[in-house]
């Protein structure tokens, strides 16, 4: 609706000072109507920057969680990933969902993660911190701008067991191919045991 009032002021004050034959009362209009949508300009970049007329809420979702890797003999794994050259910025590799292919990852942006460990259910919760409008009034005037529901923040907080590993996938890589180095070893050596 703010574009709305920005077009209708933007025309009064046009129309008002061109066609008006009355110079005190077209030069008052004028006025009125550029002071006017100099207001909304202000409140477009208020709402825009400054998030006028909002407010933050925050929603907290718990989710269990399971072990990224889906093989059930191996112990349970949290798997996370490096963005860039530095270990500032990681995405974690999750999954909440019994379907071996349903693996999710946390957003890289405004988000920060962490891990506890629990001795209770492995799960992660997440808080997500979003802008909303006060109230209807105030949706229903900046509702063209899109920015009800913008996230603001995200913190995961994984709660895992003592018995998890967290760890990149290229360890995880190496930790299999050793396990499979030492599956051979011993079955070489259970096969020289018996002859």
């Amino acid at each position: 609706m703010i574009l709305v009032f920005l077009v209708i002021f933007t025309l009064c004050a046009y129309l008002g000072g061109v066609y008006i034959s009355n110079r005190k009362l077209a030069n008052s209009l004028r006025a009125l109507f550029s002071f006017l949508l100099f207001l909304t300009i202000v409140a477009m970049i208020g709402n825009d920057t400054q998030h006028w007329g909002m407010r933050s809420q925050t929603e907290v979702r718990t989710t269990n969680l399971l072990s990224s890797v889906a093989k059930p003999q191996e112990p349970s794994f949290l798997l996370y990933k490096n963005l860039g050259t530095t270990t500032k910025d990681q995405i974690y590799l999750y999954r909440t969902d019994t379907r071996p292919k349903k693996i999710q990852h946390t957003l890289p942006k405004k988000t920060t993660n962490q891990v506890r460990v629990t001795t209770g259910t492995p799960r992660l919760v997440t808080k997500t911190q979003r802008w909303t409008y006060q109230g209807t009034g105030w949706g229903w005037l900046f509702s063209v701008a899109g920015n009800e529901g913008q996230r603001i923040k995200t913190q995961n907080t994984f709660y895992v067991g003592s018995q998890w590993q967290v760890l990149t996938p290229q360890k995880l890589k190496q930790l299999a191919k050793m396990a499979q180095a030492k599956a051979q070893v011993r079955a070489k050596a259970q096969a020289a045991a018996q002859n």
